[in-house]
């Protein structure tokens, strides 16, 4: 156990620095927005991302759950060719949904109405989405790239990337939105740039390390990844619906807080900007252990993968707890950083306790999210997920909200109840795999053109 800590230890820190400064583009976006104290822009800001989120964003992000079981397990069998065969699969699958993702985006003030949001917030909301879109194209390049290096245990070329491309992103928003006065504009226009430059970025480091240790891996398409669709599907769709299922599940906070008025909307927005940095802490976690233990199960180490898991709890919890308590004891100082409206802070305080507790329970579904899609139980997952959010979450929120009256609060009653159900839900799936069995039978899969001896690790890269 203390060896599997260690592990963890050691990948934990550039893969929970990379999220935090990936997830800071969107972090950044409502700070700078926010910081212009106008509670329509903060709405339509946060709308915008909404359609972003939930059209492109949760689709793609989540088919990639395929990378994660299917890479991780072929790397962890030194099936090197085969890597490289579902990357260039989730490529094909993000080209093809490109096209109606962007006709649906060209719609987004529309569907906006459909749901009843305020007119002046879907009209910045259109903004924002219209002119993020061909970013959010080539930055689901990046994110398929990403997740392929991850799911090998390679952490530093993505965080040196991502590094480098924030501060460009700080420094653009700084110019566009506080001095010339841009607004939504300005914030689309900075993160198009800061999309083009990640993908460019890793894919001009990758192909220079290519020869040396990735030449198993990283070849152009061929008619391997179409064949491999079906398969790759079949845990990408299930991933992709643990995704949609989650987001648009506590985006409908967003809507019902909506319904309540923009000062209500404002500051779910602001809590769940800051709840997604905490979390982003679970998903540093989370990768590592898709990563060792899907490695392990590829190399017929059924031990090991359990050992992985079960380290994955402790070490997530204590992190999430330090998190907690930092967040906790400079709470006021951390929201005053995002609006100084009295209302929008009213309303956030009032849930803060609520809040702390759906936040830790979030985190633990997370830990266990990581170790599922490894072990490729996505499917099942799915499931958990769709009673916990949809058949608790979303009409016990609108009952306390609009039926009760409790308003705002009575959203966030809600959300730690059927966060705790869902952490629950995804420990017992973790509890009853089947370990020896699984890793027997994933050891045994090997590509038709695999060859143990040629390429070295792309741990190399690190």
């Amino acid at each position: 156990m203390s060896q599997a800590l260690k592990n963890i230890f050691l990948n934990y820190i550039p893969s929970a620095l990379t999220m935090y400064i990936e997830y800071s583009v969107t972090f950044l976006n409502v700070l700078f927005i926010s910081l212009l104290d106008d509670p329509v822009l903060v709405s339509g800001c946060g709308l915008g991302l909404f359609l972003v989120t939930n059209v492109i964003f949760t689709w793609n992000v989540g088919l990639c759950g395929g990378i994660d079981t299917l890479v991780s397990q072929a790397f962890g069998r030194k099936d090197y060719k085969l890597c490289g065969t579902y990357l260039n699969t989730s490529k094909i699958l993000f080209c093809i949904l490109a096209i109606p993702q962007a006709l649906i985006l060209f719609k987004s003030r529309s569907i906006l109405a459909l749901f009843g949001q305020p007119e002046d917030a879907s009209i910045v909301a259109q903004k924002y989405a219209s002119v993020v879109m061909f970013g959010m194209f080539l930055n689901m390049q990046f994110e398929a790239t990403r997740r392929f290096l991850i799911a090998q245990g390679i952490f530093r070329p993505v965080l040196y990337t991502l590094t480098f491309t924030t501060i460009f992103h700080i420094i653009g928003l700084y110019i566009t939105v506080l001095h010339l006065g841009w607004e939504i504009n300005g914030v689309g226009l900075v993160t198009v740039c800061t999309f083009i430059l990640n993908y460019s970025i890793i894919l001009v480091y990758v192909n220079i390390k290519q020869k040396r240790v990735l030449s198993n891996e990283w070849f152009f398409m061929d008619k391997e990844a179409l064949r491999a669709i079906p398969e790759f599907l079949k845990y990408g769709i299930p991933a992709a619906l643990m995704m949609m299922i989650e987001v648009l599940g506590y985006d409908m906070q967003t809507i019902f807080a909506g319904w309540l008025g923009s000062s209500q909307q404002a500051a779910n927005i602001i809590m769940f900007q800051i709840w997604i940095l905490i979390f982003m802490n679970s998903l540093g976690v989370t990768y590592c252990s898709t990563s060792l233990v899907g490695n392990s199960l590829g190399g017929n180490k059924p031990e090991a993968a359990k050992t992985y898991s079960e380290a994955t709890f402790i070490f997530g919890f204590s992190t999430t707890f330090v998190l907690a308590l930092i967040y906790y004891i400079f709470r006021h100082a951390i929201i005053g950083a995002f609006t100084s409206n009295q209302e929008v802070t009213y309303h956030i305080m009032d849930c803060f306790s609520l809040y702390l507790i759906a936040l830790f329970s979030d985190c633990g579904q997370g830990f266990g999210q990581g170790i599922i899609r490894a072990a490729g139980y996505q499917k099942l997952a799915s499931c958990v997920q769709l009673v916990s959010l949809w058949a608790v979450l979303v009409p016990l929120a609108y009952v306390l909200a609009f039926v009760f009256d409790f308003g705002f609060k009575g959203i966030w009653i809600a959300t730690p109840i059927s966060a705790t159900m869902l952490m629950i839900g995804y420990i017992g799936i973790i509890f009853c795999i089947p370990w020896t069995k699984l890793a027997e039978e994933v050891s045994k899969k090997r590509s038709t053109d695999s060859n143990d001896s040629e390429g070295e690790s792309a741990q190399s890269l690190l």
